[in-house]
């Protein structure tokens, strides 16, 4: 997805990823961070939960390209 055109003079993004009762996450982004959801993802991506590992961790990658 290409939001450069929509960031233009945006300083602060959220980034909030829903998490629904059956491990489905789906990402959505807040610029400038005042509460108010501007893109939802059109992906949406399922978690797998291991047994044994203490905590969770995960990533998330941005970069800019033309």
């Amino acid at each position: 997805m290409d939001i450069a055109d929509e960031i233009s003079g945006v300083t602060d993004i959220t980034l909030i990823m829903d998490i629904s009762t059956e491990n489905v996450v789906t990402g959505k982004l807040d610029f400038n961070s005042d509460r108010s959801i501007d893109v939802t993802g059109t992906d949406t991506y399922n978690l797998t939960f291991m047994s044994g590992i203490s905590g969770y961790a995960g990533d998330f990658n941005a970069s800019f390209g033309k």
